[in-house]
């Protein structure tokens, strides 16, 4: 039985006090040419924000 080629990669964003950088971090990930099912993308934050929760949740990404 042969092995597919599996190459996955784990993005963690962190932001502590950035809120007006992470939805710049996040649209950049969005706009990567690998294709979303060879990576996941882990975010860890210590406030909310509704326009970076809404990218987080778009793309099924984790918090």
């Amino acid at each position: 039985m042969a092995t597919k080629d599996v190459s996955f990669i784990s993005v963690i964003v962190t932001a502590y006090n950035r809120k007006q950088y992470l939805p710049y971090a996040l649209r950049s990930l969005e706009s990567q040419s690998l294709s979303k099912d060879r990576f996941e993308v882990i975010v860890v934050k210590n406030f909310e924000d509704k326009e970076s929760d809404k990218i987080i949740r778009r793309n099924g990404w984790k918090t």
